[in-house]
């Protein structure tokens, strides 16, 4: 499936932009976490030159950059695909995930303050959360352990969160779509802040590794047909 050209709305929103190599890129990744360009689509250097309205060499330099970041395979005299979702890798992802994340939980069990804690778990109060929008949600759930990550103090470890983020955004969408039962993750943050307040490091590990292991068993049910797109919105930087 290719993206076609016809929408006028946003070949005109495009346009209104800055259309460098960086703004392209970034729109288009975007467009591929969000589903708006869903899985298995062709992207070609024509139409989507057409659809920003600038030449194809920014176009082939924004390609390039998704396809450094596995987003994209260039097939030779095919063209560019929207990467399909490789579950086993992403089951490789969520491991590597796990052991970053215990990492996190350690440290900022050793030098988060009360007052930091208290506040995120204020924010992670069961039910007081707008659970049912699928994009604010994983916003929210990825800044949650970047300020865990943070909070620690360890200066390297939410670059690596953010990476791994970059690679798992795409399934989480789709694992968060497809949840039956959202309010749980407001419950699991909550639980493993109030660990960190007791100051019960193996207990806030725990809670932890369930929470993942939870998402990563998901995979094995998860319906990669039943994709929807996400709505656009304001996306926070997560820096």
């Amino acid at each position: 499936m290719a993206i076609g050209s016809s929408d006028h709305h946003q070949t005109t929103r495009f346009r209104s932009r800055r259309n460098s190599v960086d703004d392209i890129y970034q729109e288009l990744k975007e467009q591929i976490l969000r589903f708006q360009i869903p899985p298995g689509a062709r992207l070609t250097e024509t139409q989507t030159a057409q659809k920003f309205g600038v030449s194809r060499t920014p176009i082939r330099q924004a390609l390039q950059h998704l396809e450094t970041d596995g987003l994209l395979v260039i097939r030779p005299k095919q063209g560019c695909f929207v990467r399909d979702i490789d579950l086993e890798s992403m089951r490789h992802y969520f491991h590597l995930r796990e052991y970053l994340e215990q990492m996190a939980v350690r440290t900022a069990c050793q030098n988060m303050t009360d007052h930091a804690l208290q506040s995120l778990a204020q924010q992670w109060q069961p039910n007081t959360l707008a659970l049912h929008n699928t994009d604010n949600l994983l916003e929210q759930d990825e800044r949650f352990h970047l300020q865990l990550a943070r909070g620690g103090g360890n200066q390297v470890l939410p670059r690596y969160l953010r990476e791994l983020n970059g690679h798992i955004r795409l399934i989480r969408y789709a694992l968060i779509q497809q949840d039956p039962h959202p309010d749980d993750l407001a419950e699991e943050h909550f639980n493993i802040v109030q660990a960190l307040l007791e100051r019960d490091e193996d207990m806030a590990c725990r809670r932890m590794s369930r929470h993942i292991h939870l998402r990563t068993s998901a995979l094995d049910k998860i319906d990669l047909s039943g994709l929807t797109p996400v709505k656009p919105t304001q996306h926070d930087q997560l820096n």
